[in-house]
């Protein structure tokens, strides 16, 4: 019985296993940590997609405070202005937009107004406008939360008529434009 105590019933490990089995489980924690810290940072700086730059056919610029004043007329109501409805793209939405728009001088003061339903998370709407004979659609500005619905404003110049206008909802998924809500165009008439 004491030969049996005595006896170790391990068995004996090679000098290879003495040697780097203990660094094993060590270094596959290491990797583990460096990946999920590399997938970590990528999330982190991912960009959101790839929006088309403004080409030189619609500039767009900063509004001054007189133009400001004009397009919040607009989107109160006040004055003599224009309204052309946009046309509803997609069905599974309920929802109505249109555009309110004004000439002065040689410019067209407009507001996108849209009553639409509160977006998904990750989601949004914005407005993308196309100047009369192009058929490159450009991106305006997202639609912003107003008292009257969801609004964006722009000025354009007259000389570009007809302008055409689109909303469209964008998240991170879909490609720039592609979620067409409303349509419709900005004309002299």
């Amino acid at each position: 019985m004491a030969d049996a105590k005595k006896k170790n019933l391990t068995p004996k490990k090679s000098g290879a296993e003495k040697e780097f089995l203990p660094f094993v489980l060590p270094l596959l924690a290491i990797v583990v940590v460096i990946f999920l810290g590399w997938q970590w940072i990528s999330l982190r700086t991912k960009d959101e997609g790839v929006v088309p730059e403004t080409s030189e056919k619609i500039e767009i610029t900063e509004i001054s405070a007189d133009e400001q004043a004009k397009l919040d007329n607009i989107a109160k109501g006040l004055g003599d202005f224009r309204t052309s409805v946009l046309t509803q793209k997609s069905l599974s939405l309920v929802g109505a937009a249109q555009v309110r728009y004004d000439f002065e001088g040689d410019k067209v003061y407009a507001n996108v107004i849209a009553n639409l339903p509160s977006p998904a998370a990750g989601t949004y709407y914005q407005v993308y406008l196309k100047e009369g004979g192009s058929e490159e659609w450009q991106k305006s500005e997202a639609l912003a939360l107003s008292k009257s619905g969801y609004l964006a404003q722009f000025v354009s110049a007259a000389g570009k008529l007809p302008i055409g206008v689109r909303v469209t909802l964008e998240s991170a998924g879909t490609p720039a434009g592609e979620n067409v809500l409303f349509e419709g165009e900005i004309s002299a008439q």
